[in-house]
This record gives structure tokens, sequence and C-alpha cells, in this order.
């Protein structure tokens, strides 16, 4: 009976270590519907044309296995695959390290996207912005235009702790 019960408590410390989506709340609204996130995500990612590493916030209403993000080499794209996603509206937004967001809310139906940044009137603050953790709002105070002139607004406060990335392949290495 001993074995068995240390079996449980196996089971249930590996279930219970295995990270969770955070809490989202708010939304974006457009002409196209309304983006009513629920979950936020976020890990790191490199952009191919700067160096320096940026979190990546996914924010949705779908149940997101985070576990299917750990270790990956790029998160980003194994984020926009996930099953969970499929017929789901999301919000992504990457956040640079001296605090300047660019945005991407898609809508899953028609693939439409709205695209901004906080050059072109979005608005960002955080109450925690480290290597683990990453909580604040993303507004806009004024309704913005899309490319098209369709107005839309977003309004959403969420908090992730950050999944690390997995190590950087040693070039040396893959020589020996």
């Amino acid at each position: 009976m001993r074995s068995v019960w240390s079996v449980v408590a196996f089971v249930l410390c590996l279930s219970g270590g295995s990270a969770m989506a955070g809490p989202a709340s708010g939304s974006v609204r457009s002409k196209t519907g309304a983006i009513l996130p629920k979950r936020a995500v976020a890990y790191v990612v490199r952009d191919a044309r700067d160096a320096a590493p940026r979190v990546e916030v996914l924010l949705t209403d779908a149940a997101i296995d985070v576990s299917r993000l750990r270790g990956e080499r790029d998160p980003h794209l194994a984020a926009i695959n996930l099953a969970a996603l499929r017929d789901h509206d999301y919000l992504l937004l990457w956040v640079a390290a001296d605090g300047t967001v660019t945005m991407n809310a898609t809508y899953s139906k028609t693939m439409t996207q709205y695209i901004n940044d906080t050059e072109g009137g979005l608005m960002a603050t955080f109450t925690v912005n480290t290597p683990d953790k990453i909580e604040g709002r993303v507004h806009s105070p004024v309704p913005l235009k899309s490319i098209d002139g369709a107005s839309y607004t977003i309004d959403v406060t969420f908090s992730a702790e950050i999944l690390t990335a997995p190590p950087s392949p040693d070039p040396a290495a893959a020589s020996r």
C-alpha cells in the first residue's frame, strides 16, 4: 500500500509542476469582431533581423498546454501551430528589452490581422518585467486605424511566467 501512495504522490508532483498559462483579460475590438483573451503564455523569441531576444506574449481564450512550448527552438512557430489555437482568435505581443511593444491581433475565421506598435499609438505599462515574469497592460487611448482605414481598439492586461529558451547550440561542439 505504501508503494501505491508513493506512485500517486510522484504523479501529483509531476502534474503539479507543469507550468500553466497565466491570466489575461480585456479585448481587441474591430469591425471583424472581438478578441477576448482569458489566458497568457510568454516565452523568449529572437528576431532574425535583430539578435536581441524579445518576450512574446500569446493572449487567447484557448486552453494552452504550456509544456508543448517548453524547450522549443522556435516557440513562436510552435505556439501559432498549436492545435488548441485552431478556430480561436489570439493576440501576440512582442516586448523588447526597452519596453516597446509590437502587436498582431489575429482573427482565426478570416485570418484578418491588426498590426501596430508603441510608435503607432499603442501604450504599454508593465508592473513586472523580469527575465522570469511579465505582467502589464497594453491599450490604445484612442481608436487606432488599420491600413484599410477601419478603426479598432485594444485594452488587455496579462500576467505570465516566461518560459526559458533552450540553450543555443554550441558551434564548436557540433564540429567535434
